[in-house]
């Protein structure tokens, strides 16, 4: 289909990009045991551009959870060579798992295929698989605090209570989640 320029008419976003990763990502599903999944299968075969995935997804009548797909993984953050837990478990909070999932599977489908002919790729490939595990798990904790906690010290509905929950939120996931409702209502209070 490449070579006869079938795939570049069906789909135009995948010339210059490589139906090639196909391969590595059944291989890679294969070895870790996926399911396979038409979407991530796509993805490995267009680029991460949010505005041509876009237009892909209209033109290709994909359902709103379809498309959701593609933005996510265009938008999840790309992760440093090294990234602690807690730093990664605030990515995942930040950003969601959802697009950082399809990330890490298509690095690791990359990696695991290169490994094959090159074992210095394998501790790549078991950091990548570690993160993986951990995205797959990681289940989003809940902020405790409310705007009605914001209401009740006083402040006046409007904007201002989204700005004192967002900074409150946000020390609150730089801090790794660990500040209980007593702590946050404390900061609360000091704030105002």
């Amino acid at each position: 289909m490449r070579t006869s320029g079938v795939l570049t008419e069906i789909l135009p976003e995948s010339e210059k990009w490589g139906i090639d990763a196909i391969p590595g990502l059944i291989a890679a599903e294969q070895t870790f045991g996926w399911q396979p999944d038409p979407l991530l299968r796509l993805a490995s075969i267009v680029p991460p551009d949010t505005e041509r995935l876009d237009a892909m997804a209209k033109r290709l009548r994909l359902s709103k959870v379809e498309a959701a797909y593609f933005v996510a993984w265009t938008k999840a953050p790309r992760l440093p060579a090294v990234i602690a837990d807690t730093a990664f478990d605030r990515l995942l909070y930040r950003h969601g798992a959802y697009g950082l999932v399809t990330a890490l599977r298509l690095s690791l489908a990359s990696t695991r295929q290169k490994s094959d002919n090159d074992p210095a790729q394998l501790p790549e490939t078991a950091r990548l698989q570690r993160l993986l595990t951990r995205a797959e798990k990681w289940r989003k904790p809940v902020f405790p605090l409310s705007g009605a906690d914001v209401l009740a010290i006083g402040i006046p509905a409007g904007p201002r209570v989204g700005e004192i929950l967002g900074q409150l939120e946000d020390k609150w996931v730089d801090g790794n989640f660990n500040a209980d409702r007593a702590t946050l209502v404390a900061r609360l209070q000091s704030m105002v």
